[in-house]
């Protein structure tokens, strides 16, 4: 389309923009409708700890920049990676909670890279412009990535099909973009979410005690890693997919 051939049709495209804005407007809500049913859905129990979590890495995380600046190359890649991290660290939590599960997976994977590459520099293992090695997760997160994987590829027809399904008030079933609970899915990715989460803030206290020393910001966040691994570790949904995932 020419300017002058949009221009004669600026009052069409207009009434057509303002047209799928409306639509967009429904999406959306549709999305905090189907947040609201997930977290009704997950309870307390996995919610809490997880928001504990989250806003403790970001105590720290702020606290740390502050206060220092990283001397040595595996503090400077360190903080990069949590910085990183932070800027998207609702993203995933929001996506699942949101029903959109592939994109979630998506987001996911890439956090569970990071924390893959948080460990191989720990450990000395990290290679400068590979991909951090899946292996290299927790011991008990070892089939995540895979999990994962399988999602945000978008290849295995089955999986979407699952994801995507939709069934109306007559009960007839088709294939819908509109975001939805799927409580299997949404279960297992907010569960990995939150483990992902737990190790990463493992790292900001070692980056912090690295950096600064034990003081009281460290301290805090010590207390509240370890509240939220008790609480996790008292959350049956979480024990039970540990166990298939071992």
């Amino acid at each position: 389309m020419t300017h002058e051939e949009y221009y004669n049709h600026t009052e069409e495209i207009e009434k057509f923009l303002q047209q799928q804005d409306d639509l967009q407007v429904q999406y959306l809500e549709k999305g905090l409708i189907t947040r609201h049913k997930s977290l009704v859905f997950l309870g307390d129990e996995l919610i809490q700890p997880l928001r504990l979590c989250s806003l403790t890495i970001q105590f720290v995380l702020f606290e740390s920049a502050v206060k220092v600046n990283a001397e040595f190359e595996h503090q400077v890649q360190r903080m990069q990676l949590i910085a990183g991290y932070l800027q998207g660290l609702f993203v995933s939590t929001d996506l699942i909670l949101e029903g959109n599960y592939i994109k979630a997976s998506a987001t996911l994977k890439q956090d569970y890279e990071i924390m893959a590459r948080l460990n191989e520099i720990h450990k000395g293992k990290s290679k400068y412009g590979k991909v951090p090695n899946p292996q290299n997760g927790p011991l008990a997160m070892k089939k995540v990535y895979g999990y994962l994987n399988n999602i945000a590829h978008i290849s295995k027809h089955d999986i979407l099909a699952s994801l995507l399904l939709f069934r109306d008030c007559q009960n007839v079933e088709g294939i819908s973009p509109v975001k939805q609970i799927q409580e299997v899915f949404l279960k297992e990715l907010i569960i990995n979410d939150a483990l992902i989460k737990l190790e990463i803030l493992r790292h900001c206290l070692i980056l912090h005690e690295n950096l600064i020393g034990k003081d009281e910001i460290y301290n805090k966040g010590l207390i509240y890693w370890n509240v939220v691994i008790r609480l996790y570790g008292e959350c049956k949904d979480i024990i039970e997919l540990l166990s298939k995932q071992s």
